[in-house]
């Protein structure tokens, strides 16, 4: 029932979601009861549950979840300010790669950018540079976006096939020095 109330939730049918939601034994995850206050109108009580549950730490859920409601609201500067919070230290590799991918989504490419700086920084992994060059490719800072893809083969991103074909990397191939950088990648 309560994958039932987040699907529900994901295709925009938030009576369903609260219909399935009270036949849950037990009550629904505290993630949910905030993302149902959300979708009863009272936004600002089902941010602060969320927080709280983001607090207990128990689960990324939460964080996911409250990016997705900033986002919505047409505030995805409060899902950079999430990562660059003392909660957000906490997330995980993989949590912060699918908040910059809400956010590129929300085509909030300069705060996506951020965002994948911010993870780089913290985990070092070659996605985060890769998409911080694609976010760049996107906002047409050539420099700055094959700088970012340097770093992301220099730390170990061997996908020649995503850097032939992404589109997200077009700016970046119709520059002379791609090709310098791809030939690093293997």
């Amino acid at each position: 029932l309560e994958a039932l109330a987040w699907a529900r939730i994901e295709t925009g049918d938030d009576e369903g979601a609260l219909a399935a939601a009270c036949r849950i034994p037990g009550g629904p995850s505290d993630s949910l009861k905030g993302r149902l206050l959300i979708a009863e109108g009272r936004t600002e009580e089902g941010i602060r549950q969320l927080e709280e549950s983001l607090d207990q730490g128990r689960s990324s859920m939460p964080a996911l979840v409250l990016s997705s409601v900033y986002i919505s609201d047409e505030r995805p500067d409060l899902t950079l300010a999430l990562l660059r919070s003392d909660r957000g230290a906490r997330l995980s590799a993989e949590t912060h790669l699918m908040l910059t991918a809400q956010l590129f989504h929300a085509e909030s490419y300069e705060l996506a950018f951020e965002a994948c700086k911010l993870a780089f920084e913290r985990f070092g992994r070659p996605p985060f540079a890769y998409n911080a060059a694609c976010w760049l490719g996107r906002l047409g800072r050539v420099d700055d976006g094959l700088d970012w893809l340097a770093r992301a083969i220099g730390a170990g991103f061997t996908d020649t096939e995503a850097l032939d074909q992404d589109p997200d990397l077009s700016a970046l191939r119709a520059d002379p020095r791609f090709e310098e950088i791809r030939a690093k990648a293997g």
